[in-house]
């Protein structure tokens, strides 16, 4: 949110102040480090946190240099960076982006991936998710995950910039502390949303047994490719390439003539996955149309006591016109 005042994603809006930002920086010979929120589909939070960090003092001196920047962004951006604990808060999800989030999207859209690799893979995150954290946490150094490989490792740190992992590792090491007990919080959370998440995979049977077992969804779980459009789907990649280039590559493709052998075949597919979506939203359905039901039928009640009092008034002037007197049309005619 601070980074949307100067973004270059937002520079022609007339509350953004990317042109002025940029012009501060080079006044200062510091590197330009800013991201496009459209390209960073999945882990923008956790970068975004980086770069914030890397640009923080930066940010702050532009906005105090410059107190006729007074729009609303600019008012809440003030605000919010003063808070005391904001730093490390940005600390702990910089560091989730290259040691967690980073690494668990390149493996699951890894177009040689298969079932086998990804199931060893998200056991490997699960358990180490458990783990306290390292001392090479915040600095970068190893992967914190045996399961991460170096090189996966490496290039992620590379996407980042040395830079501005540099300024995470320095800020981190203010505070330190605070950063490890806020991860130390936070793991087990996330341990339980990829449990959750991958359940089918066999990750925790004990709380999150498996609806749908992989073994049974493919026939040869070691040679079979998991590269698709579901996967892409869930990391935010078919909607916006769709919105961006308006095709798919050739995985759709297969995917869509596989399924048309599969009907010339006379194969029924198994929509097994979406039965309990199909439940809820059943069930959805017919509870408002309760709810329609009876706000209709207390608005029918409503209206018919304002037609009976509306009748009962109506009925007594017809009397006290059929008696006749000063006021009522009787004595006129």
């Amino acid at each position: 949110m601070c980074l949307k005042l100067v973004t270059p994603e937002y520079a022609h809006k007339p509350w953004n102040r990317y042109r002025e930002f940029l012009l501060f920086l080079e006044q200062r010979q510091v590197s330009r480090v800013l991201l496009l929120y459209k390209d960073r589909r999945f882990g923008c939070l956790s970068r975004a946190a980086a770069v914030l960090i890397y640009h923080f003092g930066h940010l702050t001196e532009f906005l105090s240099q410059n107190p006729h920047i007074n729009n609303r962004l600019a008012c809440f951006v003030r605000e919010v960076m003063e808070l005391p604990y904001l730093k490390v808060v940005l600390v702990v999800f910089a560091c989730l982006g290259v040691h967690v989030v980073e690494h668990f999207y390149a493996r699951t859209i890894e177009k040689d991936a298969t079932h086998t690799q990804l199931r060893k893979f998200y056991k490997g995150l699960h358990t180490g998710l458990g783990e306290p954290i390292s001392d090479n946490y915040t600095t970068f150094t190893t992967p914190e995950y045996p399961v991460v490989s170096d090189k996966l490792f490496s290039s992620v740190k590379k996407t980042y910039t040395e830079e501005v992992l540099n300024s995470v590792s320095d800020v981190a090491a203010e505070n330190l502390d605070e950063v490890k007990k806020l991860t130390d919080l936070m793991q087990p959370h996330l341990q339980t949303v990829l449990a959750r998440q991958r359940r089918d995979d066999g990750i925790d049977e004990e709380t999150f047994p498996m609806d749908y077992p992989v073994s049974e969804q493919a026939s040869n779980i070691d040679d079979t490719p998991v590269h698709n459009i579901g996967m892409e789907r869930q990391c935010g990649k078919v909607d916006y390439r769709l919105k961006k280039l308006g095709t798919l590559n050739a995985v759709s493709r297969s995917i869509i003539l596989q399924k048309s052998q599969e009907l010339r075949d006379g194969q029924i597919p198994s929509f097994r996955g979406f039965k309990a979506a199909a439940q809820a939203k059943r069930e959805v359905e017919l509870n408002w149309s309760k709810l329609m039901k009876a706000n209709d039928s207390r608005v029918g009640q409503t209206r018919n006591r304002r037609w009976l009092k509306e009748r009962r008034g109506r009925d007594m002037m017809d009397t006290l016109k059929s008696r006749g007197g000063p006021f009522t049309d009787s004595v006129g005619s």
